[in-house]
């Protein structure tokens, strides 16, 4: 009895000893939708993709991007959850290629010099992040 008695003694002090937690300051993990850092998705190409399917040719308007893996947890698992500007459909991508930080957003029938442009944000567990604009125009 005494020692349980002493447990709880050293668990209540423990407990006691922390420093206050300022909820409002936990701003700086990129999975988080009130995320305050810098962008996490950085634009690299645009271009057009045509794929031959049975009876036709299908085009789409490919935004290519990454993700600053290095703003990320190590290991951190996600995929991208985009958004287009317009119709609000909603695409969850995957990196492409695998088990990398690059990803390509793909829209189907492209219209040259009409910007095509899409909330990207992070998404895992569920869950998104802040969502970042990226535009592209063929």
């Amino acid at each position: 009895m005494n020692k349980l008695l002493t447990l709880l003694s050293a668990a209540l002090v423990l407990a006691s000893c922390g420093k206050e937690l300022d909820v409002d300051t936990l701003n700086s993990n990129p999975f988080d939708p009130e995320y305050a850092g810098p962008e996490v998705f950085v634009f690299d190409t645009t271009y057009v993709q045509l794929v031959n399917i049975p009876g036709g040719v299908i085009a789409y308007h490919v935004i290519g991007f990454h993700v600053k893996s290095e703003l990320l947890p190590q290991g951190a698992g996600y995929s991208v959850r985009a958004e287009r500007v317009g119709t609000g459909d909603v695409t969850l991508l995957n990196p492409d290629p695998p088990n990398s930080s690059s990803f390509k957003y793909l829209k189907v029938n492209p219209v040259a010099g009409v910007p095509e442009c899409v909330r990207l944000s992070l998404f895992n567990n569920n869950s998104s992040a802040r969502a970042e604009e990226l535009c592209a125009t063929l």
